[in-house]
């Protein structure tokens, strides 16, 4: 852990969704750090930032943030334009949004 920055990586092939359970260990990851370090900041990067970062973010989101998947997506692409929205429709996003949407009912 140089410069006390820790790291999870999960590999995905550009271009490609990122695999469900994936999402679902970088969200818990995410949420595990920001519970243990309030206030910091956790960065969530990919090569180009338009599709699997998008989606890692979105995921945390829904699944830690509660938020709805449509409403997250409009709030990312008005900091980041580039972000593809289309990432919403990838069936493991599809999947956790409607988990998500079932556990809250």
């Amino acid at each position: 852990m140089q410069h006390n920055i820790e790291q999870l990586r999960l590999p995905t092939l550009d271009t490609c969704a990122p695999k469900e359970a994936d999402l679902r260990k970088g969200a818990e990851w995410i949420r595990q750090r920001k519970k243990e370090h309030p206030g910091k900041r956790v960065y969530v990067h990919c090569k180009g930032g338009i599709g699997r970062a998008s989606t890692m973010t979105l995921s945390h989101l829904v699944l830690n943030g509660g938020r709805d998947v449509e409403e997250a997506v409009d709030d990312i692409k008005r900091l980041r334009p580039v972000v593809m929205r289309e990432v919403i429709e990838y069936q493991c996003l599809v999947n956790i949004a409607q988990q998500q949407k079932q556990k809250t009912k």
